[in-house]
């Protein structure tokens, strides 16, 4: 079967219309869009360009680039819920409410943003490639974090001791896999 082309988001701006906000938030969208049904490798400059209606230039000025534009998508997308789950490193709860408020925020954030699920199993069948220091202490601080509400759990009698890897791959692998085989399922 073949696979259909992403379909280019309407326009943010008018051609010749100047404004830097909006040209940067149509790269963005396009970026977004683009990055999850094809990857970094698999997306060009010149397709991001079309897909938000500015000239290609217009990636390297406000970005410094494709992988520049990547990461800022992923930056976008990570740091809010990362906020989020920080507030869950407070043991002012229980630890099996902080881990349900960890699924909730987490699977929150995959339906906001629906091209995270598809970026990041990309980003692991690639070995992580694309994900410069910034970007992978992300990921690796929402481990921590479920790692210590899960050793909380653990020290109080309220969880079995589990290896905290594969509690991580069990919780956020089947969230990813749902959310990202969400157009599969729809079909």
């Amino acid at each position: 079967m073949k696979r259909q082309a992403p379909q280019p988001s309407p326009p943010l701006r008018s051609p010749g219309q100047r404004r830097p906000d909006l040209t940067r938030e149509a790269l963005l969208r396009a970026g977004e869009r683009l990055f999850a049904s094809g990857g970094l490798a698999g997306v060009t400059t010149d397709q991001l360009a079309s897909s938000a209606g500015v000239n290609k230039a217009m990636i390297q000025y406000h970005f410094g680039g494709k992988d520049a534009l990547y990461r800022a998508i992923l930056l976008r997308i990570l740091d809010p819920a990362v906020q989020r789950l920080r507030g869950l490193r407070e043991p002012t709860s229980p630890p099996d409410q902080r881990l349900r408020e960890f699924i909730r925020v987490f699977g929150s954030l995959h339906q906001t943003s629906p091209a995270l699920s598809a970026m990041v199993l990309r980003e692991l069948l690639s070995g992580g490639q694309h994900l410069d220091e910034t970007v992978f202490s992300r990921f690796l601080e929402v481990f921590s974090i479920l790692r210590e509400i899960l050793a909380q759990g653990t020290r109080t009698g309220i969880f079995r001791p589990v290896d905290p890897m594969q509690a991580h791959i069990g919780l956020i692998g089947s969230l990813v896999f749902f959310f990202a085989s969400a157009p599969f399922r729809d079909r």
